[in-house]
């Protein structure tokens, strides 16, 4: 719940679909604003629920930038 999301430390990437009615991107969008440490908010048209199927390469060049980012940012520290 919201409490929980509020206690999670860890640099998050969300990555929101226009088309997924499992989880809509209001939802989303609610969650990033509720985790203290957002560090990216994707949202993609013409997926659904099913990210990595639908849109495999955009998911993976994603997660790509979001974890190089960290990388950097934790080893420029």
């Amino acid at each position: 719940g919201e409490a929980a999301a509020k206690n999670v430390t860890a640099p998050a990437q969300l990555i929101l679909a226009q088309n997924d009615r499992m989880t809509p991107m209001k939802m989303g969008r609610e969650l990033a604003a509720l985790l203290p440490n957002t560090v990216s908010q994707i949202e993609l048209d013409k997926v659904g629920h099913m990210l990595p199927i639908e849109a495999p390469e955009r998911c993976l060049a994603e997660l790509q930038n979001f974890v190089t980012g960290i990388y950097n940012r934790t080893n420029t520290e």
